[in-house]
């Protein structure tokens, strides 16, 4: 299901979103109690460094499996989490980032698990799903997950700083997703080692292709930086190299482009030129 009409009107998108996780999250804690969690944490099979992978010389491409959108619906029908990141990775991606929202994006959780047994272990899986308790991240842990993605639009500073230090203690990558000027300061705060630039709005989904260009300058050299948002061209993959980016998240472009693959294989070229 995508969000409500006039969510979209009213510019709140993202709040319509969060108003359903923060529901669905009780219902789930009641199912699996937090101690639970946390016992199966603590005997998890060692995560696949990104920061590692991050650090090395050029950008990193991370290719993003998604169902749906919450503003178009479905766009992969019968989609199988575990073979497209499979043909993904062949593809030259070396990283991927699983949606496992439910209602929004159409994912599962169980995505990530099985896509986690089945690749390499060299290459890191992230959750990309909207996180705001400790609960989710050990629940992210437990699932497979070599990194988590913090949206600083939907964290206060005390919050973001939490989930940040108790990812890294679960050892997973952090990733911190900001998309203003304000964000960007809220999440150095919190000392994360990478941050994704988002140049798509949460609340509305528009799409700000000079954010990156803007916001890029600003953040320190310790921190690794991604760059998200349409990018969903080789001819924009290869101008982005020019922002100094150690990463590029391919999200949306792939999920609606009939031979995601081929795309992929475009875009790795276009980033290795």
């Amino acid at each position: 299901m995508s969000v409500t009409n006039l969510a979209k009107r009213r510019g709140k998108i993202l709040d319509d979103i969060m108003q359903f996780h923060r529901e669905q999250l009780l219902k789930t804690m009641r199912e699996t109690p937090l101690e639970d969690l946390r016992a199966f944490a603590s005997v998890a099979p060692p995560k696949t460094d990104l920061v590692k992978l991050l650090q090395q010389p050029g950008m990193t491409i991370i290719a993003g499996c998604q169902k749906a959108s919450p503003v178009k619906g479905l766009l992969v029908p019968g989609y199988d989490a575990v073979r497209r990141a499979g043909k993904f990775v062949e593809a030259g991606a070396t990283a991927v980032a699983i949606h496992t929202d439910a209602r929004h994006y159409q994912g599962q959780l169980a995505d990530l698990r099985d896509a986690r047994e089945t690749l390499p272990r060299k290459i890191p899986v992230i959750r990309h799903d909207f996180i705001f308790d400790p609960y989710q991240v050990y629940e992210s842990c437990v699932a497979g997950a070599d990194g988590v993605t913090l949206l600083t639009a939907v964290l206060g500073a005390a919050d973001l700083r939490e989930l940040v230090q108790l990812t890294q203690k679960l050892h997973m990558t952090p990733i911190v997703d900001v998309h203003t000027e304000a964000e960007l300061t809220q999440a150095v705060a919190a000392q994360p080692p990478v941050i994704l630039i988002n140049r798509r709005n949460w609340q509305t989904f528009e799409l700000h292709e000079n954010r990156v260009a803007e916001l890029r300058p600003l953040l320190p050299e310790t921190i690794l930086v991604i760059g998200s948002g349409g990018y969903d061209t080789p001819t924009a993959i290869h101008q982005a190299r020019a922002h100094r980016l150690h990463g590029i998240l391919i999200g949306e472009a792939l999920a609606r482009h009939k031979a995601p693959d081929l795309l992929l294989q475009e875009m790795v070229r276009a980033n290795g030129h």
